[in-house]
């Protein structure tokens, strides 16, 4: 099960070594930056369930693959990279969550 997205915009991504935060269900405004201290080389990974109302701001970061898809319920593999002079976002999307629902 994925949790709501209880972290405060905007979010610090993690760029100082390969990062891997946990799985969140968007929920609310949530805006990415790079937190203090980071590093080429640096990445951070985290999946991200849409809510088919919010959009992240990935806008701190250029877009190097892929896109949001705000459909509710897509799970997107969201990779943040520091490649060098440039902060990159990756996105990829992956089938929706479904509930299933016993009779």
């Amino acid at each position: 099960m994925h949790g709501a997205c209880a972290c405060r915009s905007p979010r610090a991504v993690p760029l100082d070594g390969y990062v891997s935060m946990p799985a969140h269900r968007i929920r609310g405004a949530l805006r990415f930056l790079p937190a203090p201290g980071a590093r080429p080389g640096g990445s951070c990974r985290v999946e991200l369930i849409a809510d088919g109302i919010h959009v992240p701001d990935f806008s701190a970061f250029t877009m190097q693959a892929g896109r949001w898809s705000n459909c509710a319920g897509v799970l997107h593999v969201v990779e943040f990279l520091h490649a060098g002079d440039a902060l990159q976002v990756r996105i990829t999307l992956t089938a929706p969550l479904l509930d299933v629902v016993h009779a």
